[in-house]
């Protein structure tokens, strides 16, 4: 019989995630250009607060205004989101978790809520100590060749959905935001060139249109998707979010996936 997953038991789990290690000179802007992760839920309560999102944006404004203009123009927002995309991602070959487990509405396909929810479900069995759920874990997530696999004891909740979505990301190479059952058990995956997701996103932020983006677009902009994710959290849980503790992080969608 088909287990489902409960988003809804996952956002309510107490999780001891840790804070996530940070590379470079500057603590408040590494990770953002430089193939690392910055944190956002910064209290690890699996939730986006507004105070966080203005905090977010500010430092996402710091670290790709490159030429220090005040502002972030279009390819400072791509050549940023880019960085290590042209990387292939690890993946268990030949050991894939069954696309059964992922396809709650076994509709034949796996969505991006889907493939997150899972993801996020198993990552927080994995920080309780289930070994099989790190298993899976390990393999729905985004690894560079060269990185260790991760200890979702200590990793921030939030880089898990982050991670999840990128792997996504790599698989879904027909961009229609679900995963075909050959999409999913694709064995060798190519580096992704994602410059038209980029820049409709860019456009999306650039609310003026002056093709360069504010600090104060940028907060609106990630305010709007935290704003999405209460109403998608709403949809799926039938309970009420409250717009001071936040958006849910597995519901959130981030700018560029890592």
């Amino acid at each position: 019989m088909k287990t489902t997953h409960s988003l809804m038991t996952a956002l309510a789990a107490t999780v001891a995630f840790g804070t996530a290690a940070q590379a470079g000179d500057n603590k408040d802007t590494a990770g953002f250009c430089d193939g690392g992760y910055s944190l956002t839920d910064v209290n690890g309560d699996g939730y986006i607060s507004p105070i966080e999102i203005e905090a977010y944006s500010k430092r996402s404004n710091v670290a790709m205004d490159a030429d220090k203009s005040g502002s972030i123009s279009r390819d400072e927002y791509v050549n940023c989101a880019k960085v290590g995309m042209d990387v292939h991602p690890m993946r268990e070959k030949g050991n894939l978790v069954d696309s059964g487990m992922l396809d709650a509405d076994e509709d034949g396909m796996i969505s991006s809520d889907e493939y997150l929810g899972y993801a996020f479900d198993r990552a927080r069995l994995a920080a309780e100590g289930d070994s099989e759920a790190a298993e899976d874990a390990q393999r729905l997530v985004y690894r560079l060749p060269d990185e260790e696999k991760l200890e979702f004891d200590t990793v921030p909740l939030e880089e898990v959905v982050s991670r999840s979505k990128r792997m996504f990301m790599v698989l879904d190479s027909d961009r229609d935001g679900a995963l075909s059952s050959e999409e999913y058990e694709v064995e060798v995956m190519k580096p992704i060139d994602i410059d038209d997701v980029l820049n409709r996103e860019f456009d999306s932020i650039d609310a003026d249109k002056s093709d360069d983006v504010t600090p104060e677009e940028m907060t609106e902009a990630n305010t709007a998707r935290a704003q999405r994710a209460m109403e998608r959290s709403e949809a799926a849980t039938g309970e009420k979010s409250d717009p001071e503790v936040g958006a849910p992080v597995v519901y959130y969608t981030y700018p560029h996936a890592m």
